[in-house]
């Protein structure tokens, strides 16, 4: 069964590196860890999508951090990259007409938590 983190693993800590969390994760037994990424919060009338990866330890580890800030052709190779060393993948889409119904935080939320059951 999945063991989910709560509590005061999560609680921010301000000027840490990226990897802050991980690592704290990791030194408390969890193995593996999903990075989870959204896109498609700005456009008016289109879908919310999510992915949710779980990589090796260290795999590609410096080659990204915020996709949104990767020129194309590097995006497209990392792409190429991850469907070969990913342990999983999982991914959430949110309609329009769901957004609208429910809201944009609500859609991204829900999207996330589908990437990753």
């Amino acid at each position: 069964m999945p063991k989910y983190c709560q509590g005061e693993l999560l609680q921010p800590v301000p000027d840490q590196p990226m990897d802050f969390f991980e690592n704290r994760f990791h030194s408390h037994g969890f193995r593996l860890i999903a990075g989870i990424d959204e896109v498609g919060r700005g456009p008016l009338a289109g879908p919310v999508v999510a992915a949710a990866v779980i990589l090796p330890i260290a795999a590609l580890r410096e080659q990204f951090w915020d996709s949104k800030k990767l020129r194309p052709e590097k995006r497209e190779s990392l792409y190429e990259r991850i469907q070969q060393v990913a342990l999983s993948i999982g991914t959430g889409v949110i309609e329009a007409q769901e957004i609208d119904r429910i809201n944009i935080g609500e859609a991204t939320q829900k999207a996330m938590a589908m990437a990753v059951h």
